[in-house]
């Protein structure tokens, strides 16, 4: 008894002293010219609504420093002379970890004072801005405030008017197109997926290999992209790596049920800018599985990735930055039916590391270099063997495919005036592969389905320019070029954007552009067999696909933190690869990766059609939302001539996303609860002929009448629970993550069951509870 007074006495002392407490952190950070990078010297940075006032100048380097910052959600503002002035809110300081930003202000072209536009603070405005139409930036905060986000940004983005993510897989369908029309981007250059466990040629994997405690402010594009984005039709995620504590060493542990990380940032000496960020994560439920404890059952997938970002300024040779992201994944699934033995078994591997450049020349020009070597690696294989020998293989099939990059992107950016600023870019991509492919059936032999290696190149080159006609007409134009070697293909896509700001605090947008996607090196040379029965590869000629954007939108700010934005938009798809064949409906637009030989010619189309409506209300008061509408329609003409729905064409996504903070007693305690909604169109399918089925004993189709079908409508409610801790010295948070909270059955696919002679549907993830805690000290 005696003992347990003891701790229960230490313990209340202990809780007495984190609510006594009022912890502090520093902000700081360097404010900087948007277009040209340059450091402003003199510019003033103020927490709004400090008490005692706190503020701070930047100095000849454009740093800053405010100490004493209290912990909790602040307001700063940013003012400089000839600039316009901005306000950052909700800038979330914990006491576990320094506040550094780099700040960036416009100039204006009303010169000699300081000029404020209202609705164009940090609130809905783009980090890039040559973007006009259909862009979103994005910060890592709001990955870990939006329910079902779990600090994915992929998941993050599927809250956004128009975006829409196949659960299992995390695909992200942008306005009814396919998820191969994706560019990611890292640090001003192309990368392969970051998802563990993805198909070639998909832009999303059940888990992320991005990690929260790496990631910068960074921005999402849907459509009409600025000119130096190419290699893409569907949608961008453009993502920047935060630089490193320079001043402190700094840690963070994270253990959740998807995965266990330990990050470490800081200085490399006293007195050196440079810094050095390392993030690495284990897969949570492996480590239980190897000390014995099987939580999820037999089938566990196994993970690790890291990443890292090494910053290394010089004084005269400009700045460079070391960048990193490599993951590796694999599950093995094994299963028994009465006649039969399975194995299937698959390995995912991604790696990237490169190297940045930038030098500024005076304070008006900036050159930028990155250059980075890529590969991925996937792994598959399949064997069905006697359930009574164990020994006899009645089939298996076995994949290896390895695609490697060097990639290099080298730009200048120049800023003539404040109305005028042009940027000018070279890319140059060495691609090289190797794939391998086989089956073997009944004993029958090995047959080799794809045996290549080689490369080849694919250069671009970019130029845009923006004129800022007056303090509210701004505009964007710029082309882009691609040479496709193996294919000997030239392409120009023009681009254009317009914004006009009007009187009434509203703003109407307008822009174009065309786009160009090479595909896969798996489908230039996947092999065939002609009606000679010679080895052949047919689609080696295949060109790339063109596709068309046209947008218009209309922006309000309703009040000072709601702000409302419509866009209506129409794509149109040209060269697009199907059967040529008078009664097939194939198209790429319908595939979701992996390889394929079935001969294809650029003979097809395709269209998209929509209007999104997207209402938000800031973080303010300790309390948000957002609500999107999308209404969209997705058609292509295949083969035989008749156009159809393409295989994402939902028609409609509606989201409701909504949180809410409490401080308990004070901001070093936080209580927050948010939610998600998604109402979404059911997925498409081509029907089921059940008498053919019966007979046949499996699954047999209409094809007469592709993606007629539609199953049941997509509903997902999500719920997130977060407590967060501010000690003295480190932070704390606590977060539930439950997606599917009402364990709603979403249908992924029908099939013909015989055991039962039904149809019957297979179902997306169900109830899917995430527990996650997070120490920053």
């Amino acid at each position: 008894m005696k003992t347990s007074l003891f701790f229960l006495s230490i313990l209340l002392c202990f809780t007495q002293s984190l609510f006594a407490q009022s912890p502090t952190q520093t902000i700081r950070g360097k404010v900087i010219d948007e277009q040209s990078n340059a450091p402003l010297i003199g510019a003033n940075v103020v927490v709004i609504g400090s008490q005692p006032f706190i503020g701070a100048s930047t100095d000849l380097d454009g740093n800053f420093r405010m100490d004493n910052v209290p912990v909790g959600r602040q307001t700063l503002r940013i003012s400089y002379l000839g600039y316009e002035q901005r306000e950052m809110p909700n800038v979330l300081v914990n006491s576990g970890k320094e506040m550094v930003l780099e700040i960036q202000l416009i100039e204006s072209i009303e010169t000699l004072r300081e000029v404020v536009v209202e609705g164009t603070t940090e609130r809905g405005e783009h980090l890039n801005q040559m973007a006009t139409v259909s862009a979103r930036t994005f910060t890592v905060e709001e990955t870990k405030r939006y329910a079902g986000a779990i600090d994915d940004p992929a998941r993050m983005a599927s809250s956004y008017a128009g975006v829409g993510v196949v659960d299992g897989d995390n695909d992200l369908v942008i306005r009814g197109n396919s998820s191969r029309g994706m560019l990611w981007k890292m640090e001003g250059i192309e990368i392969p997926n970051p998802n563990h466990f993805s198909e070639q040629g998909t832009s999303g994997g059940p888990i992320s290999m991005l990690n929260s405690n790496m990631m910068g402010t960074s921005e999402f594009y849907t459509g009409a992209f600025p000119a130096e984005y190419g290699n893409g039709f569907s949608g961008v995620f453009d993502i920047n790596l935060r630089k490193g504590n320079n001043e402190k060493r700094e840690y963070s542990l994270g253990v959740g049920i998807l995965g266990t990380d330990l990050s470490v940032e800081g200085p490399f000496k006293k007195g050196y800018a440079g810094s050095y960020l390392v993030n690495y994560r284990y897969s949570t439920l492996a480590a239980f599985s190897f000390i014995g404890l099987d939580i999820v059952g037999d089938i566990i997938p196994q993970f690790q990735d890291l990443s890292y970002n090494i910053y290394l300024p010089s004084k005269k040779f400009g700045t460079f930055s070391l960048f990193g992201l490599g993951g590796s994944g694999n599950v093995d699934d094994q299963w028994r039916t009465a006649d039969y033995d399975f194995d299937e078994y698959v390995q995912t591997d991604m790696g990237v590391t490169g190297l940045t450049h930038s030098y500024l020349i005076g304070d008006k020009t900036l050159i930028k270099t990155v250059g980075a070597v890529m590969g991925t690696k996937r792994l598959y294989s399949q064997f069905q063997s006697d359930t009574v020998t164990g020994n006899q293989i009645r089939q298996s099939f076995g994949t290896t495919n390895k695609d490697m990059a060097l990639r290099i992107n080298t730009s200048v950016k120049h800023k003539f005036n404040a109305k005028h600023t042009l940027k000018t870019g070279l890319i140059y991509n060495h691609i090289l592969f190797d794939y391998d492919e086989f089956s073997n059936f009944s004993g029958d032999g090995k047959e080799t389905l794809l045996d290549a290696k080689g490369d080849g190149d694919r250069w671009q080159a970019y130029s845009q320019w923006q004129y800022r006609a007056s303090s509210r007409l701004t505009f964007n134009s710029g082309l882009h070029y691609t040479h496709f070697v193996i294919t000997d293909e030239h392409r120009v896509d023009p681009r254009f954007g317009a914004r006009l700001q009007l009187n009434d605090g509203s703003a109407l947008t307008a822009g174009f552009g065309t786009h160009t996607k090479s595909w896969d090196m798996s489908v230039y040379y996947a092999t065939g067999m002609d009606p000679n029965g010679e080895e052949y590869r047919p689609n080696e000629n295949l060109k790339m696909l063109q596709s068309a954007h046209y947008v218009l939108g209309y922006e309000r700010q309703l009040t000072p933190n709601i702000h409302a934005k419509v866009e209506a938009y129409y794509q149109q798809l040209g060269g697009v690869p199907i059967e040529e064949n008078d009664s097939s409906y194939v198209s790429a637009l319908n595939s979701y990766g992996g390889y394929s030989n079935v001969p294809m010619v650029n003979k097809g189309t395709g269209s998209n059609y929509g209007i999104e409506l997207t209402v938000e209300r800031y973080f303010q008061d300790q309390f948000f939302f957002m609500l999107t509408s999308s209404l969209f329609n997705s058609t292509y003409v295949g083969g035989d001539g008749v156009e159809r729905n393409t295989a994402h064409n939902n028609n409609y996504i509606h989201n409701l996303q909504f949180g809410k903070e409490w401080n308990m007693g004070s901001p070093k305690h936080v209580f927050g609860i948010s939610a998600k909604g998604v109402w979404a169109g059911g997925r498409r399918t081509t029907p089921i002929l059940l008498a053919a089925s019966r007979d046949a004993g499996y699954t047999i189709r209409d094809n007469t009448r592709g993606y007629e079908g539609r199953l049941a409508a997509y509903i997902r409610p999500d719920v997130q629970l977060t407590y967060r801790i501010n000690g003295k010295k480190a932070s704390h948070l606590i977060k539930l993550d439950v997606q599917n909270c009402i364990n709603r059955e979403n249908p992924w696919y029908d099939y013909y069951n015989p055991y039962t002679d039904q149809i019957e549907s297979s179902y997306q993830v169900g109830i899917l509870p995430v527990l996650a805690y997070k120490i920053q000290f």
